[in-house]
């Protein structure tokens, strides 16, 4: 149930952080539910593969992971050109 409400508040902040840069919300949305997913196997994979099915260690990776594919992606949407920007042509 945590990790719905994370998802949802994470691909809220990244799609307004897209939006207000002139891309489209949806699009990065999805995106932050792809990365969340895909970096979460991975973390439960790599957690798994060093600790082995005892307790709740891998999940702790799997969430680890699941942050750090948020993180990458904030770090991408924060870095695209603002398409927001208009140049003016000076006439000489």
């Amino acid at each position: 149930m945590l990790e719905i409400i994370g998802i949802y508040f994470a691909s809220r902040t990244i799609g307004e952080l897209a939006s207000s840069k002139g891309y489209s919300s949806g699009l990065y949305r999805f995106l932050t539910f792809l990365f969340w997913f895909v970096f979460e196997v991975v973390g439960a994979v790599i957690g798994l593969l060093l600790f082995g099915n005892e307790g709740f260690l891998f999940y702790i990776f799997a969430l680890v992971g699941a942050v750090c594919g948020f993180l990458l992606l904030k770090t991408i949407v924060n870095r695209l050109p603002n398409k927001n920007t208009f140049e003016e042509e000076v006439i000489d």
